[in-house]
């Protein structure tokens, strides 16, 4: 697999991190080389027009004065950034996420609203070891 980015990188540990297999085992086991690159590049994809959308949409409806704006740009960090986590949980209805209190009362229902514009995002074990997202 070509090298991941830290964005990619807290998507997919999320991802690994919140899921179970088809008989219900956990996916926290598989490290992020075991993901098909294609479906990463595919989510890595989703998660960017993620991104677009609600800069725009936060940008019309509030400005650039927003609470918080360092958490939501600081991809170079994303151990300390709970943007791509908050992502993950709340495309995939975790119970927790954006809309959880730790955003600002005014973007939360953005970033919930754009998180689940594509649906769930269920990974896969497939035959050959690889973990598939669909």
């Amino acid at each position: 697999m070509t090298s991941l980015n830290p964005t990619a990188k807290a998507l997919l540990r999320t991802l690994l991190w919140s899921s179970t297999d088809e008989f219900g085992e956990s996916l926290d086991d598989f490290s992020l080389e075991d993901f098909n690159e294609e479906c990463v590049q595919k989510l890595y994809g989703e998660f960017q027009e993620f991104v677009s959308i609600v800069e725009k949409e936060i940008s019309d409806r509030i400005g650039d004065s927003w609470d918080c704006i360092d958490d939501f740009y600081d991809l170079q960090q994303p151990a300390e950034n709970q943007t791509e986590h908050d992502y993950i949980l709340t495309r995939n209805h975790h119970g927790a996420g954006f809309w959880d209190g730790d955003w600002a009362k005014e973007i939360s229902p953005i970033l919930t609203k754009a998180s689940r514009t594509r649906g769930e995002i269920v990974p896969c074990v497939g035959d050959d070891g690889k973990i598939y997202i669909y």
